[in-house]
């Protein structure tokens, strides 16, 4: 549990959601959810599988030069104390 939380409102490992067939309801959401969000991770990644990306030459900024050159951006201060 989170920091400053209580563990939850299943001390037993169950949770009593209702008359005869409401866990059934509370589980089918569940699941709706969790195959949306599992289709939507599956779509973000064709989507990036199929775009363009890194399959283009790339431009020096100044974002990726001094990573790629790292030697000409060392620079040696010297503080007075």
């Amino acid at each position: 549990p989170a920091p400053g939380k209580d563990a939850g409102t299943a001390p037993f490992g169950y949770l009593h959601c209702g008359p005869s067939g409401a866990g059934h309801f509370v589980k089918m959401v569940h699941n709706g959810i969790e195959y949306g969000v599992m289709a939507a991770y599956a779509e973000g990644m064709n989507i990036l599988k199929s775009a363009n990306a890194g399959k283009r030459q790339r431009t020096a900024d100044a974002e990726t030069s001094p990573l790629e050159n790292p030697q000409y951006y060392q620079f040696d201060i010297d503080i007075a104390e």
